[in-house]
């Protein structure tokens, strides 16, 4: 089952509220009765073993799956009826995120930018933010494995997120790689006040 760790206590109105929420797979538990208040610009890690329920608890956050009992409110809505605009609130990473071989790094940013109609200036931002400035012009095929984890993570940021989910954003990256992903959510945290929940 899902455990929580590294925990910054916020006073401000939860962003997240999970309440009571259970999910099973047939006789597996995946997620049994938590409760748990995340506020804004907090950070929170979920720990635990494969198949302790982290990926079913951040997809039930993120709108995919419906728990079977309890609520989760996000931002104080509930996801039915709410669903464009908390979308509109969520950035998402995801583990292996996999990208056409044949487009450049700036060129699958504005991809994604033009389905928040965003334009060229906030792609530029992005490049910074990810220090892929240089490589913009780059296929995706030819970027290290770090390079790609930090295209995924500008993809999650380009609409400027409320909340960011992150899975497993370090996991087999090189210790150079993962302090560059560290440092890029670190000065988020510092500038944006963004809530983050990783695996």
């Amino acid at each position: 089952m899902v455990q929580t760790g590294l925990r910054e206590v916020s006073a401000e109105v939860p962003v997240i509220q999970i309440n009571q929420v259970r999910k099973y797979f047939r006789d597996v538990r995946a997620v049994d009765g938590l409760d748990l208040n995340i506020g804004e610009g907090e950070y929170l890690a979920l720990l635990g073993p494969n198949g302790a329920g982290k990926t079913t608890l951040v997809e039930m956050v993120e709108g995919l799956q419906k728990p079977d009992s309890g609520e989760i409110l996000i931002m104080g809505l509930t996801w039915k009826g709410n669903e464009v605009h908390l979308r509109s609130q969520l950035g998402i990473s995801l583990q292996e995120t996999r990208f056409i071989d044949k487009l450049r790094t700036r060129e699958v940013l504005e991809l994604f930018a033009s389905f928040h109609r965003l334009d060229g200036q906030r792609v530029d931002e992005v490049l910074g933010m990810i220090r892929m400035t240089e490589k913009s012009k780059a296929f995706t095929v030819n970027l290290s494995g770090g390079q790609r984890q930090r295209l995924a993570l500008g993809i999650a940021l380009l609409n400027e997120p409320s909340i960011l989910l992150l899975d497993e954003p370090t996991t087999g990256l090189d210790p150079n790689s993962r302090h560059e992903i560290w440092e890029i959510l670190t000065a988020l945290k510092r500038e944006k006040q963004t809530t983050l929940i990783l695996t």
